[in-house]
């Protein structure tokens, strides 16, 4: 049975004219038109994976160009993480559903014209947020948007990403996760600045979930384990005999310095401790 999609535009046009007649994206008022729009993962994950890929980061670059740099995504960076463009993070979620009760989104999954947006950009820290590993896959950073929408959110203390970012504060800041994660997690929301913008009361069974189950967590796990397999494969002078997330971070790993390594590991383990 074919699976039912939805596509960004049309999320968009269906939201502005069933509950903003009137009214187009310049003139809807912003938080409630991105309850419509956003889509979250649920309180659960958060609880199991709060960072979902803590061996990846963003760098914007790897992808290079045609002219004279080299496309080296999945390569490990300068902290033997692998390097990303977004692509992992959009698809973390196109295995699943949505659930949105009365909304046109609900039973559907996400197809073309969504962006996985990150909520926050300037940082406490010297680099950009998504170029930080606690912060990168750190779920309360990230909502799915149309693109048009997610375009509003780039303006830095625009009100689009104020409210996002308050949203995200009322949904997660007090939600629970494993208590071996407790440390880590604290880490990653000490350095996100708070929002000066108070949003009206959430009313958490309107906004847009996705429906996460035990494949979601198992692959995370799965993922997790093999990066760590092979840290320690290579700290034992064993060659990496099977392909670690992908063919460039495989033959890259071995290479990067190995008190590099070893921070990387050590900082892995605290997520092992957790599943």
């Amino acid at each position: 049975m074919p699976v039912s999609v939805i596509h960004g535009e049309d999320l968009l046009e269906q939201t502005l004219r069933v509950h903003f007649p009137g009214h187009d994206l310049h003139s809807a008022p912003a938080q409630p038109l991105l309850e419509k729009v956003g889509v979250w993962l649920p309180r659960e994950a958060y609880y199991e994976w709060p960072i979902m890929l803590p061996w990846a980061l963003r760098d914007l670059g790897c992808r290079g160009n045609k002219r004279d740099k080299p496309d080296i995504w999945s390569s490990p960076g300068r902290t033997g993480h692998f390097l990303d463009d977004n692509t992992m993070i959009k698809g973390l979620i196109r295995p699943l559903t949505v659930r949105s009760p009365g909304g046109p989104a609900h039973g559907k999954r996400l197809r073309g014209g969504f962006v996985a947006a990150h909520i926050w950009r300037i940082v406490h820290h010297a680099d950009l947020a998504s170029r930080i590993p606690g912060l990168y896959s750190f779920i309360p950073n990230i909502v799915w948007l149309p693109k048009e929408v997610a375009k509003r959110t780039d303006y830095e203390g625009g009100i689009y990403q104020r409210t996002l970012q308050a949203m995200s504060a009322a949904i997660y800041r007090n939600a629970p996760v494993k208590p071996a994660l407790d440390e880590v997690v604290n880490a990653s929301w000490e350095m996100l600045p708070g929002s000066a913008l108070s949003v009206a009361q959430l009313r958490p069974a309107e906004l847009n979930w996705f429906e996460v189950g035990p494949s979601f967590h198992a692959l995370r796990r799965t993922r997790l384990n093999e990066v760590l397999a092979a840290l320690r494969s290579i700290e034992k002078g064993k060659p990496l005999m099977k392909k670690v997330i992908a063919t460039r971070y495989t033959i890259g790993l071995p290479l990067v310095p190995p008190a590099v390594r070893a921070t990387l590991l050590a900082d892995l383990t605290r997520f092992e401790s957790g599943t």
